[in-house]
């Protein structure tokens, strides 16, 4: 698979979890940008893991994203991570998400 056959198809998933038609680049943020977070962006990267067979064993959801929101107001302390398709770009070439 090409490089651009593997970010076309990359897009397609995100744009299954994405709030709007946003324009997506490498440099677009799936949280921030994208509105993607909670359980959702749990089911997009495990669906990334396999249709990428990419190895996700150490990544920390939480470190990304938040979780879903509740009755209740949690305070959690902040992300200290954005994630980015070109960041899952660079790790489907490698074959591991850290």
């Amino acid at each position: 698979m090409t490089d651009g056959q593997i970010f076309e198809k990359l897009l397609g998933l995100i744009r299954e979890y994405a709030n709007d038609d946003s324009i997506i680049n490498k440099d677009t943020l799936l949280e921030n940008d994208l509105g993607i977070t909670g359980d959702d962006a749990y089911d997009l990267i495990i669906k990334i893991s396999k249709v990428f067979n990419l190895n996700i064993s150490a990544f920390n959801f939480s470190n990304y994203f938040a979780p879903e929101p509740h009755i209740f107001p949690i305070v959690l302390p902040p992300r200290k991570k954005e994630l980015s398709v070109g960041d899952i770009l660079d790790a489907i070439q490698i074959g591991q998400l850290v």
